[in-house]
């Protein structure tokens, strides 16, 4: 069993907590001339001796490795959860014990201190509140502060227009038209919006325990 990280925004930390997410959705990259990107075209996938390939638009064969290998793990496998947070003194601009804070606290900066020292200082994420900042990108969450872990039920492909509304359900929203709309503010930027149709990996998980 491996553990993993991966990354949800503060709206969809709150769909985990309450159990109403359960599926989530991201681009399937392969290796392409050097560079992980999606396949170019509809791929014909093949197995041979464990190896998978994929057959291109002129009918040749491409070896792609690691293809069906998903990067967030398989069944059984554990993932922690990297969300919006700080260090609870941050926003309160005084210690716990009274005594002025340290300016690089205040600002959110974290690299001057030991980790045992961090790791003893009460935290706070987004999701939980409605307080203004300053805030640390899920991004720069290291493990011990990760506070969610979820176990990997299963892992499938698929195209993305293919979501059934069961999987929109399970995904954490109310319609389509809402999920279709997250998926393109999060993916446009990268040409990966829902009208391209790009195959992604299917991740479905259950909530097992909050670290903190």
């Amino acid at each position: 069993m491996i553990e993993r990280p991966i990354l949800f925004s503060t709206s969809m930390v709150k769909k985990i907590l309450s159990d109403e997410k359960t599926q989530t959705r991201r681009i399937l990259l392969v290796p392409w001339k050097g560079n992980k990107k999606t396949l170019p075209y509809e791929p014909y996938f093949i197995e041979e001796d464990g190896i998978m390939y994929f057959q291109d638009e002129y009918g040749d064969y491409h070896k792609v490795k690691d293809a069906y290998k998903c990067p967030y793990g398989r069944c059984g496998d554990l993932l922690w959860v990297k969300e919006t947070w700080r260090i609870w003194e941050s926003a309160t601009f005084g210690s716990i014990s009274g005594e002025p804070l340290d300016p690089d606290i205040i600002k959110g900066s974290l690299k001057n201190f030991e980790e045992e020292f961090l790791k003893s200082r009460p935290i706070e994420y987004l999701a939980d509140t409605n307080e203004e900042g300053p805030w640390r990108s899920s991004i720069f969450m290291p493990k011990w502060a990760s506070r969610i872990k979820l176990r990997i039920t299963d892992v499938d492909v698929q195209k993305i227009n293919d979501i059934t509304d069961n999987d929109v359900c399970a995904e954490g929203f109310d319609s389509r038209d809402e999920f279709i709309k997250l998926w393109n503010n999060i993916n446009e930027k990268s040409g990966y919006t829902f009208e391209k149709n790009n195959w992604v990996w299917v991740i479905k998980f259950k909530r097992i325990l909050n670290n903190i």
